[in-house]
């Protein structure tokens, strides 16, 4: 029977262009009231962020892989090449992460839906087709197959989270930096001079 073959290409790009799209966007305060709708503590962000890779993209556009960010009013301190490096918390635009795991999760969810309505759907014009109700046997596989497929392309493609910071930082003063420091993405992302600890 053809119909498997034939419906497994359109759902597989479907899956993909779901799961792709599965991301969310935070504004990151470092207020101590609640966050509220779309926006996340800076305590909530260092928590998801410690021991995990993220991506941090500075205002210069150049951004940089790195992991155990801890972001604090002053700098954003994280792991890179050669060890610990910051930049100011003023020079960075957001920081994004991509958990691979959540879109394992996702995917799966998404397949063993998908695969459902389309094994039943298999099974029924199987039936029909032949006469005979084993053949509705033949839904099975889609049942199980696509399901697999969607844990797969979830945990390849992941959950993106962006983290955004605002545009003035409040410093540790109460005031707010304006980025008064330059900096060198690649020099900071080695763990360079500007590394704590190194």
């Amino acid at each position: 029977m053809k119909t498997v073959p034939r419906l497994l290409p359109p759902l597989l790009g479907i899956l993909i262009w779901v799961v792709s799209g599965c991301s969310h966007t935070y504004t990151v305060t470092f207020d101590n009231e609640t966050p509220r709708g779309d926006t996340v503590a800076v305590a909530t962000l260092n928590r998801r962020c410690a021991d995990r890779s993220a991506t941090v993209l500075p205002r210069n556009g150049k951004e940089f892989a790195v992991s155990d960010v801890l972001l604090t009013r002053d700098s954003c301190l994280f792991t890179g090449d050669s060890g610990r490096g910051y930049v100011p918390t003023a020079e960075v635009l957001s920081i994004r992460r991509v958990d691979h795991f959540s879109g394992a999760i996702g995917g799966f969810g998404l397949g063993l839906v998908g695969g459902l309505v389309v094994g039943y759907a298999v099974a029924k014009v199987a039936q029909a087709e032949s006469g005979d109700s084993m053949s509705g046997m033949v839904g099975i596989v889609p049942m199980v197959l696509v399901p697999i497929i969607g844990l797969g392309v979830g945990a390849a493609i992941g959950t993106k989270t962006e983290y955004q910071l605002p545009e003035a930082t409040p410093d540790s003063t109460g005031g707010h930096s304006q980025g008064r420091l330059p900096f060198d993405s690649d020099h900071m992302a080695r763990g360079g001079s500007g590394a704590n600890g190194s």
